[in-house]
C-alpha cells in the first residue's frame, strides 16, 4: 500500500515525493484494516519506535488517512483478533 510508504516518508524525512503522492492518489481499495495501538511495545527487527507516543501519533495518521478515504473501516483491536476481520471481510465481499 502506498499509502504506508507515504506516511512513513513524511515521519522520517519530513516530506514525501510527488510520484509516491501520485500513485497514493490513485489507489483504489473496497476497505481498510488497520490494526489497533498498543500501549505496550515488544521487540521485533521491524519495529522502530519502542516510544509510546510517537506509535500513537504514527496511529493516529494511519486512522486519519484511512477515514479520509470514505471506504469501508475495519479497526482491528489487536493482532490476535483476526477472525473478527475476515468476517469484516467477507460480510464486504457478500455487499
Amino acid at each position: 500500500d502506498i499509502s504506508n510508504i507515504q506516511i512513513w516518508s513524511e515521519f522520517k524525512y519530513g516530506r514525501c515525493c510527488l510520484p509516491l503522492l501520485n500513485l497514493a492518489a490513485q489507489q483504489d481499495y473496497d476497505g481498510y484494516i488497520l490494526t489497533g495501538y498498543s500501549d505496550i511495545w515488544e521487540y521485533d527487527e521491524l519495529r522502530e519506535n519502542p516510544d509510546a507516543g510517537i506509535r500513537h501519533q504514527l496511529y493516529r495518521t494511519y486512522l486519519e488517512m484511512a477515514q479520509s478515504y470514505d471506504k469501508p473501516l475495519f479497526v482491528l483491536p489487536t493482532k490476535y483478533e483476526w477472525q473478527d476481520a475476515l468476517q469484516w471481510i467477507n460480510e464486504l465481499l457478500l455487499t
